[in-house]
């Protein structure tokens, strides 16, 4: 029947791709990082969000800059990653648990773990008497909506 098209999954197509895809990432960013002579911050934002097919680019990123630092030259790498997730929006049956397990097992790689606590409502005053150059007492009542909209979300 020439209505019903067959679609054919080539599996070996679809991850060779994907080892390409991950291989030119990580010579763009040892290109890049080798290029200058400062290092690179790599800020990734809400990870809690990302998908499975980011978290394990991210995760061969790191892996790939682990391996590559050698006992010879001290840094061979100047990539600095961070990342940051909303604990209370982790499951431990998520993409994004068995991502944060993988990359505290990557060879020389350092993983930090910093908890921040919520704002208080003063505390967000003066992030936003300091972000306008206003004085505390004039961005209180802004401060007090933003927290009650934020909950102290820093």
């Amino acid at each position: 029947d020439m209505q019903q098209a067959e679609y054919v999954f080539d599996e070996s197509a679809m991850i060779s791709s994907k080892i390409r895809l991950h291989n030119l990432f990580y010579e763009l960013l040892k290109a890049i990082s080798s290029s200058w002579n400062a290092p690179i911050l790599l800020f990734l934002d809400d990870l809690h969000w990302a998908d499975s097919a980011s978290l394990e680019l991210i995760t061969f990123l790191i892996d790939e800059m682990g391996a590559s630092i050698t006992d010879d030259s001290l840094r061979s790498t100047n990539v600095l990653i961070i990342g940051t997730v909303r604990t209370n929006e982790v499951d431990n049956s998520s993409d994004l648990a068995d991502f944060l397990q993988q990359i505290q097992s990557c060879y020389n790689v350092t993983v930090t773990d910093m908890a921040l606590q919520d704002l208080s409502p003063a505390g967000v005053n003066v992030m936003i008497s300091e972000a306008l150059c206003y004085s505390q007492r004039l961005t209180r009542s802004l401060a007090g909506i933003v927290h009650q909209k934020t909950e102290g979300n820093p």
